[in-house]
């Protein structure tokens, strides 16, 4: 699969990375152009240590790759939460691509999304609660939404929790 995946690495990382552009918080924090190179330069990292992950047949190098990018990010103003949802992407991609669950590189991506849980404490706690707080807290709100406004509020609260699990670990 490695060989397969390296040959369409630069579409499988271009497809994983089109969701982000969806979100308004990326343009808003970077600019259109900074957004874009980054996002673009980040996916096809994320396919690189893929490939390496598949390579070397051990899915620990991709969550070491997911614990030394969140350290990495986190530092910088970024989440878990937007690790994952990177993560998420190249899964989708690759399920586009027909390598869904249960093969090999998706097992190693869901392996790297499994390593942005924090281990344990009042982190791994938050993470663990995180969607059901976000739904828990709209349903509070709900005389004041619209059906449209709900799922992008629950997503913005779980990105929120995300930023406080982080923050709590450090």
């Amino acid at each position: 699969p490695s060989r397969q995946l390296s040959a369409r690495a630069d579409a499988i990382a271009q497809a994983s990375v089109e969701p982000m552009y969806q979100d308004p918080f990326w343009e808003a924090r970077y600019g259109p152009e900074r957004t874009r190179r980054f996002g673009d330069e980040d996916a096809r990292f994320h396919v690189r240590y893929l490939v390496q992950s598949l390579d070397e047949q051990r899915p620990s190098v991709m969550e070491g790759y997911a614990r030394w990018l969140r350290t990495l990010l986190v530092s910088r103003g970024m989440s878990t939460f937007h690790r994952d949802a990177n993560f998420a992407g190249l899964a989708s991609a690759l399920e586009a691509e027909g390598w869904g669950p249960g093969t090999e590189p998706y097992e190693h991506v869901r392996a790297a999304r499994e390593a942005l849980r924090y281990p344990e404490g009042p982190s791994r706690t938050l993470q663990d609660d995180a969607a059901e707080l976000s739904r828990a807290a709209t349903a509070r709100l709900a005389l004041y939404l619209t059906q449209e406004d709900r799922p992008r509020l629950e997503e913005e609260l779980r990105l929120q929790l995300s930023y406080l699990a982080d923050a709590l670990d450090a």
